[in-house]
């Protein structure tokens, strides 16, 4: 069976793109998305970017290609509360303590990604029992390859002059995901005077917390 990877010089098709070099990386803007609060009276800055990496190794001869990109992650892990604080802010009368709620996101999102890569030989395994004595392959060299993480968070998403009345809800619709890549990772290391390349597949992206307005009590 033909090799859908493969094109006719025998070099792969759609390979994963390499990470991007350090110039690259640094003329990304990383500038948290700042949500239209109470003006710059926050006790810390709002923040609703969750960025998250997920690395494995894969053997010399295989690489990962475009194809069949996804990405599957979890929200039940998370909680929003609202913290008390203070700011203190300058008036004609001299400098005012004031206190202010800001609405804390904590927990983790755990999260799985995954990709194509190509080696040499097998592929698909077309028999849907398993196990299978013996299976059965399309012989496209193509298989799937997975990386799982869990990333940490502890942000604050808003903050409000009263006690706001009501907190965001945490779920699939309300944290998105704002970029995501899987790149091929290949990595020279000189280790007692030997050269080693390491390589790898890469996924990473970033999450997004919910936007959260203050709806504040009426009297």
């Amino acid at each position: 069976m033909e090799k859908k990877m493969i094109n006719e010089n025998k070099e792969v098709k759609n390979p994963l793109p390499s990470l991007p070099d350090q110039a690259a990386a640094e003329g990304v803007d990383f500038t948290p998305v700042t949500p239209n609060q109470v003006g710059d009276l926050t006790c810390e800055p709002v923040n609703r970017n969750v960025n998250f990496c997920c690395e494995v190794e894969i053997p010399e001869g295989f690489l990962g290609v475009i194809d069949d990109i996804r990405l599957i992650y979890n929200t039940n892990q998370l909680r929003a509360h609202v913290e008390e604080c203070e700011q203190t802010v300058e008036t004609d009368c001299g400098p005012v303590t004031v206190p202010l709620y800001q609405v804390r996101v904590t927990g983790c999102i755990p999260f799985i990604g995954s990709s194509s890569i190509i080696g040499d030989c097998g592929g698909l395994n077309t028999i849907e029992n398993d196990p299978a004595c013996p299976p059965t392959f399309d012989d496209s060299g193509l298989g799937r390859i997975s990386c799982s993480g869990k990333v940490c968070v502890d942000h604050v998403i808003g903050c409000c002059t009263t006690p706001p009345t009501t907190l965001p809800t945490l779920d699939c619709d309300t944290i998105t995901v704002t970029g995501y890549g899987v790149f091929n990772g290949f990595r020279p290391v000189v280790v007692c005077g030997n050269q080693i390349v390491c390589r790898s597949i890469i996924f990473a992206g970033t999450f997004q917390l919910p936007t959260f307005t203050c709806v504040h009590m009426k009297k």
